[in-house]
């Protein structure tokens, strides 16, 4: 089964990433880069439910317009 990491490998570079935690019905990580993405993915257990793609409006943060995956995951346990 596919993870995380695995799908980051064909994701653009300019992307943000969010991580959703299922269980919880929040949000654990929010317009992350890729890197930090990989990072969070490696030093965590989780099941990946599914992904989907987003665009939010991030003025409050500067970034206009911003394009990502949200990836949705339960089970998550920190390594």
């Amino acid at each position: 089964m596919l993870d995380i990491s695995d799908l980051l490998d064909y994701t653009q570079d300019d992307c943000v990433i969010d991580i959703f935690d299922y269980d919880l019905g929040v949000n654990l990580k929010e317009s992350l880069s890729i890197s930090e993405a990989r990072n969070w993915a490696e030093n965590h257990s989780y099941e990946l439910g599914s992904f989907e793609p987003i665009q939010r409006d991030d003025t409050e943060r500067g970034h206009g317009v911003v394009f990502g995956i949200v990836f949705n995951v339960g089970s998550v346990e920190e390594l």
